[in-house]
């Protein structure tokens, strides 16, 4: 289950400023998948809340492309991450689209 409540983000993740990729939308807050209060990092995976799109943060927190090699990487030496990814990927865009 995401936990994106309020009060599990991070008073500095409140601070980002960039968009995402895909839709464009304000990356605004953060918060990690156990719901800890937590600023993201360089090479951190972040997932759209409003379209489900997969990236990475880069070093100004910002969000650059996930290639579909480092998702494979992902997927076969942290399957159960990689599970979770999908998972909430998934629960997004039903969410979203019914």
């Amino acid at each position: 289950m995401l936990n994106l409540k309020k009060e599990s983000l991070h008073p500095k993740a409140a601070s980002l400023k960039c968009k995402c990729l895909s839709c464009n939308e304000p990356l605004e807050m953060a918060t990690s998948a156990d719901g800890k209060s937590e600023v993201p990092e360089k090479g951190n995976i972040s997932i759209c809340i409003m379209c489900a799109n997969v990236a990475k943060f880069d070093e100004d927190l910002c969000l650059e492309p996930l290639s579909e090699g480092e998702l494979n990487h992902i997927k076969k030496v942290d399957p159960k991450s990689y599970r979770l990814l999908m998972d909430a990927v998934r629960l997004i865009k039903e969410r979203n689209h019914g």
